[in-house]
């Protein structure tokens, strides 16, 4: 990539359920840190351990941060035949020993993000699809920018926050949203993931929810007390199917 620096091979010694397939061992992961408009960010990436050119991943992380079980993630989604990026973001949570962490939303995030995603699909080394998955607050910064630009082919979204102005910027999505829903969340609850999936396809546009039972917010975080295996490996098949789907 012609514009990140400071590449680093990252060593992935530890191992994590969180999803139904474990990637191998020798599937590497990397850190790279992008200058973009000026700015910087950092991204930890995996790609697939064949030659060729694939289809890219964009993931942006909930409020606790890039964590292990984000690691994982990304590379499963490498594995899967993916380039897989994790963005770390600014809008992380002051204190993350918390349970539930006030939200905190740094607005650079959101033109990071999209400049990072336009670095990656104009990439000679990638292919010419890229798909956005962002939980909680990442949620939040993934439909936003899946208005701004048409390049994404799919946005999954698992349980944005209060916060999120998605309700008012359905409209001006650019792809398909696939919203991943808590039974139990309080603060984005099935309600409220119909009445955007009415709004999606009153305006044109796609939407599909996955409601899971009994799960709480930050089910997908391997590293929350909220944690639920059996829902993380239903959401994990169900977000590949759609990523396939998409990617044809």
């Amino acid at each position: 990539m012609k514009r990140a620096i400071c590449i680093l091979a990252l060593t992935a010694a530890w191992n994590c359920a969180a999803f139904a397939l474990a990637p191998p061992d020798s599937l590497r992961l990397h850190l790279a840190v992008f200058k973009l408009e000026g700015d910087s960010v950092a991204v930890e990436y995996a790609r697939p351990d064949r030659p060729g050119r694939f289809n890219s991943v964009l993931v942006l992380p909930d409020r606790f941060g890039v964590n292990l079980g984000t690691r994982q993630l990304i590379r499963s989604l490498a594995a899967k035949g993916v380039n897989a990026y994790a963005m770390h973001i600014r809008s992380v949570a002051a204190d993350t020993s918390q349970a539930y962490p006030e939200v905190y939303v740094d607005s650079s995030d959101i033109r990071l993000a999209t400049a990072l995603a336009l670095e990656i699909v104009t990439d000679s080394t990638t292919g010419e699809r890229i798909a956005v998955v962002g939980m909680d607050v990442g949620a939040d910064i993934a439909l936003k920018i899946a208005t701004a630009v048409p390049m994404f082919a799919a946005c999954i979204a698992f349980y944005p926050t209060l916060k999120s102005s998605i309700e008012r910027d359905a409209p001006k999505l650019t792809c398909p949203v696939y919203l991943h829903v808590a039974e139990l969340d309080g603060e984005f609850n099935m309600a409220r993931a119909n009445s955007l999936k009415e709004i999606l396809w009153d305006n044109g546009k796609k939407g599909y929810v996955n409601m899971y039972k009994q799960a709480k917010r930050f089910f997908f975080n391997p590293l929350h007390r909220n944690y639920h295996p059996v829902n993380s490996v239903q959401a994990w098949a169900s977000m590949l199917q759609f990523l396939r789907s998409r990617f044809k």
